[in-house]
């Protein structure tokens, strides 16, 4: 192998110290991931001494299923037998390197659902057995994927195992819990428990800890140590306390899926309490809102202009009226980072580097304040087609296409990238396409061409439909006709879009070669797409 030249490695230390954190990760659930980056350690002594301390920063402990029995996607699915779960750690190569003592993190995974309690006792018996101490200990992460039937003696045996972990581990600051499988937040009375039990164990010295778990915060000490947390809000919970406090909360993420209760998170008994005074949430850069279509203070209750955001990066809305109040009362910075609207039953908007005022946020609440499947359509039409650009970038991913208005109706005239997933006929997007004069990604997952006329002659004469376009991506199903359709409409569409880079269709036959190198003298863009012969 050619030795590289020195300048290949000799970086600086703060651009070594940013490269090495995109190569190692303590993201790891086998050993043999975990070994995959000590070949980091070899390359030069400068190399070596600035990724020691992250290869050997944490310890991980992960399991995983002896049998093919279970379905590892179903998060309802739940083995009550722990011998059928496999255990990988790389505490043993640690210890016989004599790097322990570098150790400063704990990391468990559980990518096999054989109950909480058994998981964690298992790790506990292995800490135990490796070493009696384990001072040297700050951080603590766990994921989980449990699934347990809750009993009144499971649920205290996970509030005796979170204390075991405060002797085993007495020096933690840092605690972070994940019970988020895929895109649903796992709801589990015995992982909430456990949870619960041990924040409240090391409350008094977290610097930090976040919490991705469905919880009823019924503890102060509980939600004032949270840096993170996604919240699931239900109606049974009470409390004497409020439930949110603005610090140090960087990441909030609230869904209630009940009438009325997402205001109470920031209230301590009901609506008839006054707050004591306003609430600035000075470190909160994520703020979502997944609130129930009906519900919220009364009309006298002033909630949510008492509410304050001033460094609020990341918006999440949904259509409810308890979103619509959030986004025309209460105290959000103009310019985001990233401002999101969910649809449930059509799609999602997001635009990104916004300058939405004022006036802007109360217009989008009238839309927000109304059923989603009325007022999607004009509130993409008001944030992409105003007179004034409201933002450098936009996305708007449309699942359910079966109400989109006519083209005609379209005013998107901003909006930079379009993804749409559910069935979309190709003549209505010859249509759009002309429409879209600032799209530059656009994105079909299933094109369909029942309408579109076979014996259509393309006009190649005409100006280009669109010159912004740079990707464009349509998949169908294929078949032989299909294929011929598709043909058809490259023809119409490929020598109108002058800035095109990127193609993707599921079939390139001779045929549409044959087409590109017949327009590439006229439209040197096309030229591109020529294979080469080699």
């Amino acid at each position: 192998m050619e030795e590289l030249p020195p300048v290949a490695y000799n970086f600086p230390p703060k651009a070594l110290s940013n490269i090495l954190g995109y190569l190692i990760t303590h993201h790891l659930e086998t050993l043999n991931e975990w070994k995959l980056q000590l070949p980091l350690l070899s390359i030069c002594r400068k190399w070596r001494d600035a990724a020691l301390p992250m290869v050997y920063h944490s310890i991980f402990i992960s399991c995983t299923s002896n049998t093919n029995d279970m379905d590892a996607e179903d998060p309802d699915s739940y083995d009550k037998d722990p011998s059928n779960a496999r255990f990988n750690s790389n505490i043993d190569l640690l210890v016989k390197l004599g790097y322990f003592r570098n150790v400063r993190g704990l990391s468990l995974f559980m990518d096999y659902q054989m109950g909480l309690i058994p998981f964690i006792s298992k790790v506990q018996k292995i800490l135990r057995i490796v070493l009696p101490s384990w001072n040297h200990i700050v951080s603590f992460r766990a994921e989980v994927k449990s699934k347990e039937n809750p009993s009144a003696s499971s649920l205290d045996t996970a509030i005796e195992l979170a204390t075991e972990f405060k002797t085993l581990l007495p020096n933690l600051t840092s605690l972070h819990i994940n019970a988020v499988h895929g895109d649903r937040v796992l709801e589990d009375k015995v992982c909430r428990a456990f949870t619960s039990a041990l924040i409240n164990e090391y409350a008094h010295q977290l610097v930090r800890s976040s919490c991705f778990i469905r919880v009823d915060l019924d503890s102060p000490r509980f939600s004032k140590q949270l840096t993170h947390a996604v919240l699931r809000l239900s109606p049974d919970t009470k409390v004497s306390t409020p439930w949110i406090y603005s610090q140090p909360l960087v990441h909030l993420y609230i869904a209630d899926a009940v009438k009325d209760s997402l205001w109470k998170a920031f209230y301590s008994k009901g609506d008839e309490n006054e707050m004591p005074g306003s609430i600035e949430f000075e470190q909160l850069r994520y703020l979502g809102i997944m609130a129930s279509e009906e519900g919220g203070p009364s009309p006298e209750n002033d909630i949510y202009s008492q509410l304050f955001f001033p460094k609020l990066s990341h918006l999440t809305v949904n259509f409810s009226k308890q979103s619509a109040n959030l986004l025309s009362q209460s105290h959000i910075p103009d310019n985001l980072d990233k401002f999101e609207v969910i649809g449930l039953s059509i799609g999602s908007i997001s635009i990104h580097h916004t300058n939405i005022t004022s006036d802007s946020r109360k217009k989008l609440a009238e839309f927000a304040m109304r059923d989603s499947r009325k007022c999607f359509w004009p509130m993409t039409n008001y944030l992409f087609g105003s007179d004034k650009q409201i933002c450098k970038h936009s996305e708007l991913l449309i699942t359910n296409a079966a109400s989109i208005p006519s083209p005609d109706n379209l005013t998107w005239t901003f909006l930079t990238q379009l993804e749409i997933i559910s069935d979309l006929e190709a003549d209505y997007l010859l249509q759009l396409i002309p429409r879209l004069q600032n799209m530059r990604e656009l994105v079909v997952h299933n094109l369909k061409f029942e309408k579109l006329d076979i014996d259509l002659t393309p006009d190649i004469q005409q100006p280009p439909y669109n010159e912004s376009i740079t990707i464009l991506r349509v998949n169908y199903e294929e078949s032989e006709a299909n294929n011929e359709y598709a043909l058809l409409f490259i023809e119409i569409l490929l020598p109108h879009l002058p800035a095109i880079e990127e193609l993707f269709m599921p079939y390139f036959g001779p045929e549409f070669y044959a087409l590109v190198e017949e327009y590439a003298a006229t439209y040197p863009h096309i030229a591109g797409f020529i294979p080469d012969n080699d």
